[in-house]
């Protein structure tokens, strides 16, 4: 690789990361992190969800008291007790 091709994919890279960092900071700025533990996990080993961490994520929101829960996999959640929505659902809501 030439000295030319390695720095502007250098460049490349530094941007992506950039644009990466100013979106995560945006959803951060709108989102909560939340804590999980065992809670969690027992209730998700138990629970109707076909996958695991579909179960462990969502009783994480749930006993969070989460106003909403944000996937792309929506379809996975038709017994959720809270509203399950896709991100940009979500986003059209805030505006």
């Amino acid at each position: 690789m030439t000295p030319v091709r390695e720095r502007k994919e250098i460049e490349t890279l530094s941007l992506s990361r950039r644009k990466t960092l100013k979106a995560l900071t945006g959803i951060r700025a709108i989102a909560t992190v939340c804590s999980s533990g065992e809670k969690e996990i027992d209730l998700a080993l138990v629970s109707r969800f076909k996958d695991f961490e579909d179960a462990f994520q969502y009783y994480t929101a749930l006993n969070h008291r989460a106003a909403v829960f944000v996937t792309r996999n929506t379809k996975d959640f038709k017994h959720a007790e809270i509203p399950v929505m896709t991100a940009e659902e979500y986003l059209r809501g805030l505006g």
